[in-house]
C-alpha cells in the first residue's frame, strides 16, 4: 500500500527560522516573555508579533501564523520559560492544540517545540531548536498516543520509535509506515510517499539507526486504522559526545 500523506510538520510552529548573531545579548525575563508572546497568538494580534522579532523575522513568522490558523483557526498556544542553560541562553517550550471539524471527522493537532535563544536588543535572537514533535489526527473521536522516542541520541547508535495507542485496537489490522524526510522536507511542509505495511493494533514499533555525523534526524511516521488516519513528525537531535545527551547541553 503506496500512500502520499500529509503530514504534521513542527514549522508550523512559527519558530524554524534563521535570526542573525549581532549585538549584546540582553538579560531576558523569560517569564514575562512566555506570557506575553503566549497571550499574542492566542488573542491572533498578527501585528503584535513585530515586538519580538525582527522586521524580516516578523513577517516570514506572521506567514506560517496565518498558515496555520487556516487550518487550525481555534488553535490554542502555551508557552512556557524552561531551565537556562550552562551557556546563560534561555529556553521556552511551546505546546499548540487545535482541531477543525469537517462533517463528521475531526482534524485535531498536538504540537510541541522546546527551543533556546537570546534576547539581543529586546527580541528574540538566534533560536535553536531542541526538540519537537507534531501530530495531527483525523476521526471521529482522536485516540489516545504515547511518543517512545528519544530526544537526543548518540552517533550511529540504534534506537526506538514507537508510536503506542494507549487503547489498543485489538484484533483490528492497522497499516503503518515510517521514514526519515530531509530538512528541506520538512521546512517545505511537503508531502511525500510512504509505503504502509500491516501491522498489530497497538502502535508502530521500529528500530532505527542514528547517522554517524552530529545533526538533526527528522522523521515522518503515518497510521491508517479503522478510526481514522494519524501523521506524525519528529525531530531527533544526534550528538557524538554522551556528555551532550544532558538536556542543559544543549545549546
Amino acid at each position: 500500500m503506496s500512500l502520499s500523506l500529509s503530514f504534521a510538520l513542527a514549522s508550523a510552529l512559527l519558530f524554524l527560522i534563521s535570526f542573525p548573531k549581532a549585538g549584546k545579548a540582553d538579560t531576558p525575563n523569560s517569564l514575562l516573555l512566555s506570557q506575553r508572546l503566549q497571550e499574542v497568538l492566542n488573542s491572533q494580534k498578527i501585528s503584535d508579533l513585530d515586538e519580538f522579532f525582527s522586521k524580516q523575522d516578523a513577517k516570514t513568522i506572521k506567514i506560517r501564523y496565518r498558515r496555520l490558523l487556516q487550518r487550525f483557526p481555534n488553535a490554542n498556544w502555551l508557552i512556557q520559560p524552561s531551565e537556562t542553560l550552562e551557556n546563560g541562553r534561555q529556553s521556552i517550550k511551546v505546546t499548540v492544540q487545535g482541531n477543525q471539524a469537517e462533517g463528521v471527522l475531526l482534524h485535531s493537532l498536538e504540537a510541541k517545540q522546546h527551543f533556546t535563544f537570546n534576547i539581543i536588543d529586546k527580541k528574540i535572537s538566534s533560536p535553536k531548536l531542541v526538540s519537537e514533535y507534531a501530530i495531527i489526527q483525523t476521526s471521529e473521536n482522536p485516540l489516545q498516543i504515547t511518543l517512545g522516542i528519544p530526544e537526543v541520541v548518540l552517533t550511529g547508535t540504534k534506537y526506538d520509535f514507537d508510536v503506542i495507542l494507549e487503547n489498543p485496537l485489538g484484533d483490528s489490522i492497522i497499516a503503518g509506515g515510517l521514514i526519515p524526510i530531509t530538512p528541506e522536507e520538512a521546512l517545505k511542509n511537503e508531502s511525500p510517499g510512504m509505503e504502509l505495511i500491516p501491522m498489530g493494533g497497538g502502535g508502530l514499533f521500529k528500530s532505527v539507526q542514528a547517522p554517524l555525523s552530529p545533526g538533526v534526524q527528522n522523521w515522518a511516521a503515518f497510521l491508517a486504522h479503522p478510526k481514522g488516519l494519524i501523521s506524525i513528525s519528529k525531530m531527533v537531535r544526534v550528538v557524538s559526545e554522551k556528555k551532550e545527551l544532558s538536556p542543559g547541553k544543549a545549546k
